[in-house]
């Protein structure tokens, strides 16, 4: 997208758009469209723009659709900055995926299946296993593998708040004398 000067007649906008059209071709880019008309062409800017000790209010838009390769564009930067008669360029890379959500085919057969994914029909308590399975084929500790399956939920009901742990009577011989 460019934006060149208001202040140019009908004639020199075809110009220079047709100069933009070939810094284009100049860094071996192929111009597939130029948007010129609604919604683009002549618009009134969002700010004043400061360009060539001159404040503009507005502005004429012109967006071009158009391919080269990456290592080309820092060329095409440099002519749209040079260019006397251009406000303001914005190049951007058009991904036509982007935004394009993509189908899942459901696997057929069990071995095709991920490992991680759980059948909707299974409960938490079945998939428990599984857990601990994956868990001790990474060799980790006993105890890793237990807090790993505890649910949020699990681990407060089992856990004894501190105030608790320091009124309980000693159990063990060496404990049971209190100085």
């Amino acid at each position: 997208m460019v934006i060149i000067v208001p202040d140019i007649t009908d004639e020199e906008i075809a110009e220079q758009l047709g100069r933009i059209s070939t810094y284009i071709t100049d860094v071996e880019g192929e111009v597939k469209e130029v948007l010129t008309d609604s919604p683009w062409g002549r618009r009134r800017l969002a700010y004043t723009i400061r360009f060539n000790s001159v404040d503009y209010r507005d502005g004429y838009y012109a967006v071009y659709h158009f391919d080269a390769r990456p290592t080309q564009l820092t060329d095409l930067e440099r002519e749209l900055k040079l260019d006397t008669k251009v406000i303001r360029y914005l190049l951007v890379h058009d991904d036509p995926k982007a935004g394009v959500k993509t189908q899942e085919t459901p696997a057929t057969d069990e071995t095709e299946a991920p490992a991680e994914e759980t059948p909707a029909t299974e409960t938490p308590a079945q998939a428990a296993p599984a857990a601990e399975a994956v868990v001790e084929t990474t060799e980790a500790p006993a105890e890793v593998a237990a807090e790993t399956t505890e649910t949020p939920a699990e681990t407060a009901v089992e856990e004894t708040p501190a105030a608790e742990v320091e009124a309980a009577p000693a159990t063990s011989e060496g404990d049971s004398e209190e100085s």
